[in-house]
């Protein structure tokens, strides 16, 4: 009786899912393989930066710049490309929750809503001029100086408020002392910390306010001595929640009281006491040592 001839069939491949035990049916299965670009940043020189995390430059330079490297150089440096020099001005996105940037010189940027800073005032700064820190050196800097630095805040203060409020309402789930999405667009980078350590990364400590700008409530007082303590009409100030990036779109900084990240304030309106002239006098109070 002849034998039967032994088949032997070839075991099939591994799919790289299964490989890696992952469902082929997992609707990430095309993004656990396909290769994501990253990118340079040219300032940082960070060569993971995705492309979610690069501005998008109005201007046609092939260079990257990574979010928080741009907007840091527009704001302390100057407001101008790295690349070609061509002079940046403000807007912001509120659909993406952080600033927005155009050509300064362009028409159509005025038409699509770029804020216009008083540039063209009799010996004021030209377009792509460094901005003034007149939060640090409010004494030296000159009333046109102020008066760009002003601008630029207010505008800015109006068109985040929407999105400010929009965060804290959003998260406010969040663990108490979890950080929080900021309007500059940083993820986790509004941070609760101690009134003590906020007030050790001012010039001057000693004379050192704050004012939330979630509900405007001013975070001090002033004692029976004229020294500075840190209160508000519903107690004790003891911490408070600063983001640590410089943004155009919040150039003096971004304070929000403990209060407002457990009830968030439904106000859109910006209260008056966080416009940049009442900020100006506040950092410029004379307090007893």
């Amino acid at each position: 009786m002849p034998q039967k001839r032994r088949v032997y069939r070839r075991k099939p491949r591994k799919s790289p899912a299964q490989d890696k035990n992952i469902s082929v049916g997992q609707t990430d299965f095309k993004e656990c393989f396909d290769e994501t670009p990253l990118h340079e940043c040219c300032i940082c020189l960070g060569d993971e930066v995705s492309a979610a995390d690069v501005v998008h430059k109005p201007c046609k330079c092939t260079a990257s710049y990574c979010k928080g490297c741009w907007d840091h150089a527009m704001c302390c440096t100057a407001p101008r490309c790295p690349s070609c020099r061509k002079s940046i001005g403000f807007d912001y996105d509120s659909d993406k929750g952080e600033p927005k940037f155009l050509l300064y010189d362009e028409p159509q940027s005025v038409l699509d809503g770029m804020i216009v800073l008083p540039y063209s005032l009799p010996e004021g700064y030209q377009p792509g001029a460094a901005l003034p820190d007149v939060s640090i050196h409010l004494r030296r800097a000159s009333s046109r100086a102020q008066m760009v630095v002003t601008t630029l805040y207010d505008e800015m203060a109006k068109r985040t408020r929407p999105t400010l409020l929009k965060i804290l309402r959003d998260e406010k789930a969040k663990v108490e002392d979890e950080a929080r999405t900021c309007v500059c667009g940083g993820r986790s980078c509004l941070k609760r910390m101690s009134v003590e350590e906020a007030r050790s990364k001012w010039h001057n400590p000693a004379t050192w306010v704050c004012t939330c700008d979630g509900c405007g409530e001013k975070q001090y007082q002033k004692d029976e001595e004229n020294k500075l303590v840190y209160r508000n009409r519903y107690g004790e100030v003891t911490h408070i929640w600063q983001c640590d990036r410089k943004s155009s779109a919040h150039i003096f900084g971004i304070t929000v009281c403990d209060r407002c990240i457990r009830n968030p304030p439904t106000n859109l309106e910006l209260p008056d006491c966080l416009s940049a002239d009442q900020f100006l006098r506040g950092k410029s109070l004379r307090v007893g040592t």
